[in-house]
């Protein structure tokens, strides 16, 4: 199960999503620009959007992440594994709460500036391609709906519902993250002591710039927690990961 970062869509998946086995099914989580700004909304939204049955393996993309946290606490002995990737349990940046009440007007101009999208959220690395994909996406985005869900991050805090549990966790970390502060990665990583840490050189969105750099760490890290049927075979029909697609 995909689940998007601030921008809602899950569209920005389309990259890392080709290289997973087509074997392997999966369902892509998406966001109502009617959610109001409370967790427990994102929660019930997402539930909704689940398979009914079978196993789940969870990959939370940044603004999902608490989202994911609190599912997880749900979904009890059904989810199998959580991933989260440049994500965090608390406010990920101190200016989160500035950029919440920043004019709609200012909004609109960011999400056309190319440059400024490749340095704060894609890096150089990244074809420029991704980057008008995730300029386009944007300017899709209501600028009130990005203020709302801004203001949602800017006091939220699932450490407490991160502590409390006991499954594979993997945490993928972006070492140039402008969005994710160093202090907010190392407080998500006190509050999983248990989870592997996997440190990627590369901007916020991982999975959408380095989208094969991401799917290797993932596939290495789920075939050592059995996730996937054989260490040298796509899941089966039998594998652990099959399940029902999303209705």
């Amino acid at each position: 199960m995909l689940m998007p970062g601030l921008d809602g869509s899950g569209e920005l998946f389309e990259s890392f999503e080709a290289l997973l086995p087509a074997e392997l099914a999966r369902c892509r989580i998406s966001y109502a620009a009617s959610l109001p700004a409370a967790i427990d909304a994102y929660v019930e939204h997402v539930q909704a959007q689940l398979p009914a049955h079978g196993p789940l393996i969870v990959i939370a993309e940044s603004f999902s992440g608490p989202t994911a946290i609190q599912l997880a606490q749900q979904l009890g002995n059904r989810l199998k594994a959580l991933i989260l990737c440049a994500s965090f349990a608390s406010t990920p940046h101190p200016l989160t709460s500035l950029a919440s009440r920043l004019p709609v007007s200012l909004l609109a101009p960011i999400k056309k500036h190319r440059q400024l999208l490749r340095q704060t959220c894609m890096g150089t690395q990244a074809p420029a391609s991704v980057v008008e994909r995730l300029s386009q996406t944007l300017q899709h985005l209501d600028g009130r709906i990005i203020q709302q869900r801004l203001r949602l991050l800017a006091s939220i805090d699932s450490t407490r519902q991160l502590q409390a549990l006991n499954l594979p966790m993997l945490l993928l970390q972006a070492t140039n993250d402008w969005l994710v502060t160093t202090k907010a990665q190392r407080q998500l990583e006190a509050a999983a002591p248990r989870a592997q840490i996997i440190r990627i050189a590369g901007p916020h969105f991982l999975l959408q710039a380095l989208p094969e750099i991401c799917w290797q760490r993932i596939q290495t890290w789920m075939k050592q927690h059995a996730l996937l049927s054989r260490p040298d075979d796509l899941p089966t029909a039998s594998g652990p990961l099959k399940m029902s697609h999303s209705p």
